[in-house]
């Protein structure tokens, strides 16, 4: 079975006739994908949930309007899902066409703007953060990790000896994994001393050998954390930080003293 193939079945075993696309998004087969597929497909299934396929791939018109309705950011995320659902209908008869594909080009946005946080307001941000997390931000601009990177940092990853931290696994659709020897995302970092002071606030647990761990011991869930977190009272002048950019901050010197 592929990798977007699907049996379309009630949750009681029983064959959905005639199939609609409400049926159709819960019986993907590729488990590590469904919650960010279901999330995606959401605004679809909300607008033509009980529509039966044969009738959705006549629709292309009716799509077409839906799709220019949709947030310009997230659009091409969820077409894209919408489009590889239908397709994989297709795939198995459940439609003669897939009419998501009709509608057009999926064009990804352009890129966001970006401008550099000061250290000031990477440090303002961090203070808003419950103590356990406020080093976060002035250990990812220190170090230019990804979120999925540095949340499944461990003790091992740091040597302040060499001034490096050494990304070697990932975050990646809810799973840890474990970056390939040739894999370009593996790689050492320098380590500067503003990177070493925030590693020096940690509260490091006996229980958990990650730097930045769940309040459980476990890989921070970075959708809740961001949720949490997301409306923070310090922020750069509204004149200085266009809507809907990106930042990041100008990183510190680096450093190869072994001192913290």
């Amino acid at each position: 079975m592929g990798a977007f193939d699907f049996k379309l079945e009630r949750e009681d075993g029983s064959r959905a006739d005639p199939p609609t696309l409400k049926v159709a998004v819960p019986n993907w087969a590729r488990k590590r994908t469904i919650d960010s597929l279901r999330q995606r497909l959401g605004h679809a299934t909300r607008a033509y949930g009980d529509v039966p396929l044969r009738d959705l791939e006549r629709m292309v018109d009716e799509l077409a309007g839906w799709r220019a309705k949709l947030p310009e950011r997230s659009r091409y995320g969820i077409v894209g899902a919408l489009r590889q659902t239908l397709g994989a209908a297709v795939r198995w008869d459940y439609m003669g066409r897939n009419p998501a594909k009709l509608v057009g080009p999926n064009r990804q946005p352009s890129p966001r703007p970006i401008r550099a946080y000061t250290l000031a307001e990477v440090d303002a941000i961090g203070a808003e953060l419950s103590a356990d997390y406020r080093p976060i931000p002035a250990f990812a601009a220190a170090t230019g990790l990804r979120p999925e990177e540095w949340a499944v940092l461990e003790r091992r990853d740091i040597d302040r000896r060499a001034g490096i931290v050494s990304v070697r696994r990932t975050v990646s659709e809810g799973e840890v994994v474990d970056l390939g020897k040739t894999s370009k995302s593996r790689r050492q970092v320098p380590l500067s001393r503003r990177g070493l002071a925030a590693l020096d606030r940690l509260k490091l647990r006996i229980d958990t050998p990650l730097l930045f761990p769940s309040p459980r011991g476990e890989v921070l869930n970075l959708s809740n954390f961001r949720a949490a977190n997301g409306r923070l009272r310090s922020r750069p002048p509204a004149s200085q930080s266009p809507r809907g950019s990106t930042t990041c901050a100008r990183p510190s010197p680096p450093t190869r003293s072994p001192q913290a």
